[in-house]
């Protein structure tokens, strides 16, 4: 499989050795701007994402790195505070996992939402169970691991047509409408050419919302190991800050 991920700081190499080293498959490192030429020498199979654009709003420089892996024909997009605790088989299908817990809602379709659904031509008649606090919302989905997904780039023009044009600026006075937006356009555009599927349950575990790891096969620590002890790979340091500008 064919797996890719970002890193946007020199801070995280540490961070993504440990995942490349936690199972053996074909890494594709999307390195960003003057990352790469801190990274490329020390990691494998490096590639170049410049980011000139919005450069500050959150989650904007992942998404220029996710279509360019799509571009590279990437199996798996994922996220560097991630771990492969045992090998993992998956289908030819987009599959991909609720998120962990309500993020900007969508319990129902309020004005942020169907500003989206209107725009996407999306009417959702069901419902889906968010992973760690099970409360029941609208499909909206986790993109820290994400199956055969081929509309990254897609992803990345309607985020910044809507940043271009002001769209949603009056709601980002609620950082959570302005960090999960980019998510919030990966969700309609899953709904609206796939036929998903969801992961198993023990892929893309929070271990930091939940540290029970008994039997999981992928884990994604975010902030746990700021605080804990490196219990998985104590040779290395890994910290990340999962919000950022």
């Amino acid at each position: 499989m064919k797996i890719g991920f970002m890193i946007n700081s020199v801070n995280l190499i540490d961070n993504a050795k440990a995942l490349i080293e936690s199972q053996d498959h074909d890494w594709y490192v999307m390195a960003i701007n003057d990352v790469f030429d801190q990274v490329k020498d020390i990691l494998p199979n490096v590639h170049h994402v410049r980011v000139f654009r919005y450069t500050k709003f959150p989650f904007y420089d992942k998404i220029c790195a996710a279509a360019r892996a799509e571009e590279l024909g990437v199996d798996i997009w994922m996220d560097i505070d991630s771990l492969f605790l045992q090998e993992i088989e998956l289908t030819d299908d987009c599959q991909v996992a609720a998120v962990d817990q309500k993020g900007i809602g969508r319990e129902e379709k309020d004005e942020f939402w169907s500003i989206l659904f209107k725009y996407f031509s999306i009417d959702p008649d069901y419902t889906i169970d968010t992973t760690i606090t099970k409360e029941e919302i609208l499909p909206y989905f986790n993109m820290g691991f994400v199956v055969n997904f081929k509309h990254f780039n897609k992803v990345l023009q309607e985020m910044t047509y809507f940043l271009k044009k002001g769209t949603f600026d009056k709601f980002f006075e609620d950082y959570k409408y302005k960090v999960f937006l980019h998510q919030a356009i990966f969700s309609c555009l899953v709904e609206k050419h796939y036929d998903w599927d969801f992961l198993d349950d023990n892929i893309n575990h929070p271990m930091h919302l939940d540290d029970n790891i008994k039997d999981k096969w992928t884990i994604r620590y975010d902030t746990y190991f700021n605080e804990n002890k490196n219990e998985i790979k104590s040779e290395y340091d890994l910290s990340i800050d999962w919000i950022y500008e």
